[in-house]
């Protein structure tokens, strides 16, 4: 004899593995997602910082900062930007930079070129051009360099020392003047 009120235990239906492996594709996505954000974000940062922290950079800021015709276009005080770009080889001594240079009275773009000679320390530019943004004016460009190179070529073309002493149209002394007969 059965008991009709006996309770009938059955088994719980079977989960199937879809919602686990919808979940590990999930976060395995996610995982990549997050791993292109990181390098997208760290590797821009960290070059922009091996530009910035380059010599050649430094010196091309120095220089168009303390131009007097940057000073007035900009004004002061004048400051780099985020973004740079440019390549700089040690080795071949060859070094590019390009970037953004805001002051008060307007924007402008910096770019350059330097060389190294092997053995030397000191970057030389051969190109320092700073083009001045204005809203509603057409851009200017300023060449540093070109003023440095007109200022040196001033200095060269002076008189030396040895060339001021020297007595043109010196007088000439008779034998006669000099009691000789």
């Amino acid at each position: 004899m059965s008991n009709a009120y006996e309770p009938r235990y059955s088994e719980p239906p079977k989960k199937s593995g879809t919602g686990k492996v919808l979940m590990l594709l999930g976060c395995g996505c996610l995982g990549i997602f997050l791993v292109c954000v990181g390098c997208c974000g760290v590797g821009p940062y960290m070059y922009f910082d091996w530009i910035k922290s380059s010599q050649p950079y430094k010196d091309s800021l120095a220089k168009v900062q303390a131009h007097p015709d940057v000073k007035q276009e900009l004004g002061e005080p004048m400051e780099p930007g985020f973004w740079v770009g440019g390549t700089i080889d040690e080795t071949q001594g060859i070094a590019a930079v390009v970037y953004q240079l805001k002051g008060p009275n307007g924007e402008a773009i910096v770019a350059g070129d330097a060389r190294k000679a092997a053995g030397e320390n000191e970057w030389k530019f051969n190109k320092l051009e700073v083009q001045i943004q204005k809203p509603g004016a057409p851009p200017k460009t300023i060449d540093v360099i070109k003023k440095e190179k007109e200022a040196d070529d001033k200095v060269k073309d002076k008189p030396k020392d040895k060339d001021k002493l020297k007595v043109k149209d010196k007088p000439k002394v008779t034998d006669k003047e000099n009691g000789k007969k």
